[in-house]
């Protein structure tokens, strides 16, 4: 599982391999600046990203969805605290009862229960630790004022391999994305986080017409397959049938619920 983390300073990227035996944790810090926040709010820095969308209600999804976006990685949860997160000591957030009874997440108390114990049960030399900080570039704005920003292939490649899930990679799948919306990158975008996941995406194409919801169609081998549970879950994909080629064993159609999730002004 992969969630986002925001205590009004610094956001944190965390990740934990359903085994327990690896963990990763990324750090942006507040003063970054997202330059597309999702659903259209335009340029902003992190550590404003929660307030911003909660102007219309929706500021956890603003974080998850500017956040998947910015690091090319699938997000399944957001959490918005009042502690502080210590990235030197991330497991100190995660076992405390906080984190399960009062911070504001769109996880259940279950699923927040089993990621703080699975989370818990990481060694600390599994744990890999990535302080974008480190690497930022200094960003004059139009008023003025500076932010610092990391090109999105230096953070491909910071965190390269970081995100691969062993359940997708072991299988093997090969995937084409089809963007079916009017907004140019969006299949890119998508294709982006699948790799991340450890998915070989073998092609990026558009389609037509337009498609409000992510469809997903799949060779019938695949059927009941970790890899299509999971592309699923990431996209809230609904099945269809399709035509496939010998390239691919799954076609991914992005819909505009997606890039609605992804557009800037």
């Amino acid at each position: 599982m992969n969630v986002v983390v925001d205590d009004g300073q610094s956001v944190a990227v965390v990740s934990v391999l359903s085994s327990g035996k690896e963990a990763t944790v990324v750090l942006i810090p507040g003063d970054f600046e997202a330059q597309n926040v999702a659903f259209g709010y335009g340029r902003y820095r992190f550590s404003k990203l929660y307030a911003v969308g909660q102007i219309d209600g929706r500021g956890g999804e603003t974080l998850r969805r500017t956040s998947e976006k910015y690091l090319g990685v699938a997000l399944g949860g957001f959490f918005k605290t009042t502690r502080k997160f210590n990235f030197d000591n991330p497991k100190a957030f995660f076992t405390d009862p906080g984190f399960v009874f009062q911070d504001r997440s769109n996880l259940n108390i279950v699923d927040r229960v089993i990621f703080a114990k699975t989370f818990g049960g990481v060694r600390f030399d599994r744990l890999d630790r990535v302080d974008l900080g480190q690497f930022g570039e200094a960003l004059v704005l139009s008023d003025g004022s500076t932010t610092q920003f990391v090109e999105e292939a230096k953070i491909d490649s910071l965190l390269s391999g970081l995100f691969v899930e062993p359940e997708v990679a072991a299988e093997n799948g090969r995937i084409t994305v089809q963007n079916s919306t009017e907004m140019t990158g969006m299949g890119g975008e998508a294709a982006r986080i699948l790799t991340s996941t450890g998915l070989s995406v073998v092609e990026v194409t558009t389609a037509g017409p337009a498609v409000g919801r992510c469809q997903l169609a799949f060779q019938d081998k695949w059927r009941g397959s970790f890899t299509v549970r999971r592309v699923r879950e990431i996209f809230k994909c609904e099945e269809v049938k399709y035509n496939f080629n010998e390239r691919s064993d799954i076609v991914v159609i992005v819909g505009t619920d997606f890039a609605d999730g992804q557009k800037s002004q």
